[in-house]
């Protein structure tokens, strides 16, 4: 995983012969089937106060709606940023609770019972 530095920005920038760039670095492009999974979202800017792991002690979490809102502001105004995601399994999915693989995973709300913003069908 690159580390969220401006330094890594700047030399995604230069790759890209100067010009923005939006790259996703960690976690996963969310799941067709909104109802498995809740992600969640950090974006890297070269205006973001903090690098490396106080990046991902301070910069707020998005959720899918609020990213995508951030995501499209930054391509539509030429912003370069790293992105950052991770997602928690639902409550109400498919997934067996009660299996040893679950055991300590913490788990989102179910999707019905989920009061963020949508888009696209994902909260």
């Amino acid at each position: 995983m690159m580390q969220p530095t401006k330094k890594n920005l700047l030399s995604l920038m230069s790759a890209n012969d100067g010009r923005e760039t939006q790259s996703f670095c960690s976690g996963y492009l969310p799941h067709p089937n909104p109802r498995m999974y809740k992600y969640f979202w950090r974006v890297f800017a070269m205006d973001t106060p903090w690098e490396s792991t106080e990046f991902f002690v301070r910069a707020p979490v998005l959720t899918t709606a609020h990213f995508m809102e951030m995501y499209g502001k930054c391509r539509a105004d030429g912003v370069s940023c790293l992105i950052y995601s991770y997602h928690l399994p639902r409550h109400g999915s498919i997934f067996d609770q009660t299996s040893a693989k679950w055991e300590g995973v913490t788990f989102a709300p179910a999707w019905d019972d989920d009061q963020d913003a949508e888009w696209r069908g994902h909260k």
